[in-house]
C-alpha cells in the first residue's frame, strides 16, 4: 500500500479535517498510522461486496480520508474513567459515506456477498451498525 492512502487519501487533506496545519509534521506518523487503519478497515468491508483492488476516486479518497481524521481523533481522546471513546464526527460521516457508497454501487446492483452495513435513518443522520463479520449469504 503507498504510504499515504490507498484510496488517494493524504496527509494534507486529514490535516485540514483535523485542524492541523499543512506545514506541521508534528502528527504525521500518528495521521500515517490512522491511514493505514482506515484502508484495512475499508478493504475489510469492501471485501465482502467486490474484489480488490478497487479503482481510486474523490469519492473513496474523501471516504478514506474521514475515517482516518476521526480514526486520529479518537486516539487524541482521553476517555472519561469506565467510559470508552465514543465515534468521532468524522469516522460517523465516512462510514455513512461507505454505507451509501456500498448500498449505490453494489447492493442495488444484487452483487452484494454479504451484508455488513445495517444503515437505518435517525432524524436527519444515518446510523451504521457493523453486522456480522461471518458471510451470511
Amino acid at each position: 500500500m503507498p504510504a499515504l492512502g490507498y484510496y488517494n487519501a493524504d496527509l494534507t487533506l486529514i490535516k485540514q479535517k483535523c485542524v492541523i496545519p499543512s506545514s506541521s509534521s508534528s502528527f504525521d506518523v500518528q495521521l500515517t498510522s490512522s491511514l493505514r487503519e482506515a484502508f484495512d478497515y475499508m478493504n475489510g468491508i469492501l471485501k465482502r461486496y467486490t474484489t480488490l483492488p478497487l479503482t481510486t476516486s474523490d469519492t473513496l479518497a474523501e471516504i478514506e480520508a474521514n475515517i482516518a481524521a476521526g480514526m486520529f481523533k479518537e486516539e487524541q481522546t482521553t476517555p472519561v474513567e469506565g467510559e470508552r471513546v465514543k465515534k468521532h464526527i468524522l469516522r460517523e460521516r465516512g462510514e455513512a459515506a461507505l454505507a451509501e457508497y456500498i448500498k449505490t454501487n453494489y447492493e442495488a446492483s444484487g452483487s452484494r456477498r454479504s451484508s455488513f452495513f445495517k444503515c437505518s435513518q435517525k432524524s436527519s443522520r444515518m446510523r451504521i451498525d457493523a453486522g456480522p463479520l461471518g458471510d451470511d449469504d
